[in-house]
């Protein structure tokens, strides 16, 4: 949390974008132009972030943990990602930043811009796997397969809404950062209330 409040005192989102943001923005029109195929992948993984593939992915994992009986898992899952949105919802609003002009034609959302809600959303939807997975993988090379997969789609996410103009740089990285802040936050409650249960079991 620290480190997202932190970069939007640098930011200043409520100010005119930095000139990152405005390079990456105007350098991505031109190679949005000039390259196709690499817009292609990059709609492949807006999607991959957006909300209707985030909300498929918790219904799913939130039942499969329930089926294995992970009923705290299961609880956490839907909170992690619901409050996630609320949070987002609730930062975009009260922070009121416009998106970049002149979007990719497959942009269609207009409400406000920071922090990103597909790169947040991403990264605790997928983190959540990411923990999940753990649980149960124990050799060490899949383990971190899984987190450097984890690391690369959630990049991938975040850099497609760079690419397409759906958001700043600094949007963002904003995500990241406060998606990480509160996966961290519920996965700590996560690890307290099995240890509370533990203890008193």
């Amino acid at each position: 949390m620290c480190f997202f409040l932190g970069w939007t005192l640098v930011i200043r989102p409520g100010n005119e974008p930095p000139p990152v943001d405005l390079g990456l923005a105007e350098s991505m029109q031109e190679f949005d132009d000039a390259h196709p195929l690499l817009r292609d992948v990059f709609i492949f993984f807006t999607r991959v972030g957006g909300i209707l593939s985030l909300i498929a992915l918790g219904a799913i994992a939130t039942l499969g943990a329930l089926a294995l009986g992970q009923w705290r898992l299961a609880v956490i899952w839907v909170v992690a990602v619901a409050g996630g949105a609320g949070l987002n919802l609730a930062l975009k609003a009260g922070i009121d930043r416009h998106r970049p002009p002149r979007p990719d034609s497959f942009v269609t959302e207009h409400n406000e811009s920071y922090p990103s809600g597909h790169a947040m959303g991403s990264t605790i939807g997928f983190g959540m796997i990411a923990y999940a997975g753990l649980l149960v993988v124990r050799r060490r090379l899949w383990r971190i397969a899984l987190v450097a997969g984890t690391i690369v789609v959630v990049s991938l996410v975040g850099a497609s809404r760079i690419f397409l103009r759906a958001h700043w740089f600094s949007d963002v990285i904003a995500g990241f950062l406060i998606g990480g802040a509160w996966l961290a936050l519920c996965l700590s409650a996560l690890e307290w209330w099995q240890r509370r249960s533990a203890h008193s079991g």
